[in-house]
């Protein structure tokens, strides 16, 4: 088959799609990714492994709400042409400001993948959300097959289209990190690895490098929030800790092996962020890493069920500073990886994406 893949980022790789797309090609398919080049930085067209990978240089920032309507809108009929232009036998949709396109594109003979990474309401904006709500609805209605991630995204789901689901959660490949032996450093090191997007949880990473010297932070990858996070650093005169951008397939062995602890507190009064379970917090699991979570969400759940990290609340910096002061090379960190080593096995991507073999047979 042929197979088109739509995307809103630059694909720099897009971890999540770039393990389907290399099952999809093992199995004999053709892959071709169409994505947007915000920044309008990389090459218009390239190949990775045998993904033909084609870009859409339009200019916009990332993270900018409605402020990148124009542009978006620009996206979209740049994506509908090419399709029209260049049929297939099926379209994969990622996430739900990519599978606008299936709105406006007479299936015929193709087949539609919807593609959910996340929850997409948020609850944060009544007005914004009803408008979702309504257009996740008619994405759904449209698709042949619908990929999920957490049982949450049901609550958004008419009962008719449950029947279309297929459950893939966002595990790390065990094959990206073939060595998890952590490389040797005198002090502990806490990272946040992923995209910048939480001010406020990122903040505190931040201010602890003046009141514990005897550790090692950083802040790995872009993001939204990431200018206003190397601000922040700056205009107070914090340790620099914000690492930039980094390759999450070639590059994230080294990084965890450079870490000893996650720090994946995130606002739960997001509701993406409370219901759903990171990929970082997987790799976390897969790397022998103890994970820091904030208190309310479903990692909190995840973390106190398995014994596998620790649980903070980000409304109350002070308890990441108790943590601090009372963690180190101890039994309890420790008992923690010994824990963690005792379900690394069912959280294996390579364990579950045989799932897609239903859609692309």
């Amino acid at each position: 088959m042929k197979i088109l893949m739509v995307l809103t980022n630059g694909f720099d790789p897009d971890v999540r799609v770039y393990k389907e797309a290399e099952y999809i090609l093992a199995k004999g398919h053709s892959v071709e990714i169409l994505c947007w080049d915000r920044n309008c930085e990389y090459k218009e067209y390239e190949q990775l492994k045998g993904i033909n990978i084609r870009r859409f240089p339009i200019k916009s920032v990332y993270g900018s709400g409605l402020k990148q309507i124009f542009s978006y809108a620009k996206f979209m009929k740049s994506i509908i042409k090419y399709i029209k232009k260049n049929p297939c036998d099926l379209i994969h949709f990622h996430d739900l400001d990519g599978a606008i396109p299936s709105l406006f594109i007479r299936k015929r003979n193709m087949k539609y993948i919807f593609d959910m990474h996340e929850l997409y309401i948020n609850g944060i904006n009544k007005y914004i959300d009803f408008v979702l709500l309504r257009l996740l609805h008619i994405v759904q209605n449209k698709a042949d097959k619908i990929i999920y991630v957490t049982d949450m995204q049901f609550k958004f789901m008419k009962k008719n289209n449950v029947k279309k689901c297929l459950f893939l959660p966002n595990y790390p490949s065990a094959k990206i990190f073939s060595s998890i032996k952590k490389n040797d450093f005198s002090k502990l090191r806490i990272a946040y690895i992923g995209s910048a997007r939480d001010f406020k949880s990122l903040k505190i990473l931040i201010d602890a490098t003046k009141k514990h010297k005897n550790f090692q932070f950083r802040i790995d990858g872009m993001g939204s929030e990431y200018a206003n996070l190397k601000k922040y650093s700056e205009e107070n005169n914090f340790e620099n800790i914000l690492t930039g951008k980094y390759d999450g397939v070639k590059d994230i062995e080294e990084i965890y092996k450079n870490t000893d602890l996650l720090y994946c507190a995130y606002d739960n009064e997001n509701e993406n962020w409370k219901s759903g379970i990171s990929v970082k917090f997987y790799e976390g699991i897969i790397t022998h890493t103890p994970i820091i979570v904030n208190k309310g969400g479903e990692e909190e759940k995840m973390v106190v069920k398995y014994d596998i990290g620790y649980v903070i609340d980000i409304n109350n910096p002070s308890s990441f500073d108790n943590l601090l002061d009372n963690i180190s090379h101890s039994d309890s960190y420790k008992r923690k990886i010994e824990s963690i080593q005792r379900i690394d096995h069912l959280f294996d991507w390579d364990h579950i994406v045989g799932i897609l073999d239903n859609i692309y047979e």
